[in-house]
């Protein structure tokens, strides 16, 4: 799986989760390549409830385990 897809598929996840369980609207995209490396931040997310609005810039990182002792990636969660 993509960066790209992992950010899309996180987003719509998260938006489609916190309508059902707050009302919360949301707004994703991920961020055109050199905005991105400008930003660094991979995606814009915004929040609206109500008259209130959020923006976050997020940087993501696929889901990883590691082995806290050495510091040794065990697997990618994909």
């Amino acid at each position: 799986m993509s960066e790209r897809d992992y950010i899309s598929n996180f987003t719509s996840n998260l938006r489609n989760e916190l309508f059902r369980v707050a009302n919360v609207h949301l707004h994703s995209q991920t961020l055109p390549p050199g905005l991105e490396q400008k930003s660094g931040s991979d995606g814009i997310i915004i929040f609206k409830s109500g008259d209130n609005y959020k923006i976050g810039l997020f940087e993501a990182k696929h889901p990883k385990i590691f082995d806290l002792a050495t510091s040794t990636v065990l697997a990618n969660v994909t």
